[in-house]
């Protein structure tokens, strides 16, 4: 099985037996907030577990559950997933963490793992992330990851601001084949 290592963190794809990790992340109000705008059921969980899964079946790459090292318990789920924004598919970066890690630099460790994967692997040309306009925390996070606002867009009904990160690698690969202007 694919894993990723920081300093801290281990991840992997999601497996069969998550629900117990999603409910322990998703199942707070100040998390399902941002989500449902009530606490998840069980339903909900099982659907979040299955997407996840289904999407790594289909693509290779997906949405990762990260442990602490030394634990097998997932405090995180980060990694990108496919996402029609606003009528154009995009590579959407995701980033939760569970309610008793906040603040711990978790999720930016996890960010910028996940968002090195994706370029490399996936050789997309860049990442989005979603936050809700009220979301002021995922806002800061996407900024202090290298993503860049964009603009506003409705997400599941709700006001959010899209952010941006371009692939440098791809960038640089694009102007380096790009014919010069100045003779």
């Amino acid at each position: 099985m694919r894993q990723l290592t920081t300093v801290r963190l281990v991840a992997r794809p999601p497996l069969p037996g998550d629900a117990d990790a999603l409910v322990a992340i998703f199942r707070h109000p100040g998390v399902a907030c941002w989500f449902w705008g009530r606490l998840p059921d069980d339903d909900d969980i099982a659907t979040m577990l299955a997407r996840d899964r289904e999407h790594w079946r289909e693509h290779g790459f997906g949405r990762w559950y990260w442990a602490e090292r030394g634990s097998e318990e997932v405090v995180a789920k980060c990694g990108p997933r496919f996402k029609v924004v606003e009528g154009t598919e995009e590579l959407s970066m995701h980033w939760t963490v569970r309610p008793d890690r906040h603040r711990r630099g978790i999720a930016a460790e996890a960010v910028e793992a996940a968002v090195t994967d994706a370029f490399q692997q996936v050789g997309c040309a860049s990442l989005v992330a979603i936050a809700h306009v009220d979301n002021r925390a995922s806002q800061a996070l996407a900024e202090r990851t290298g993503f860049h606002r964009e603009r506003r867009v409705r997400d599941h009904g709700e006001p959010c601001v899209l952010f941006r990160r371009y692939n440098e690698a791809s960038a640089s690969l694009n102007a380096s084949s790009s014919p010069s202007s100045i003779e």
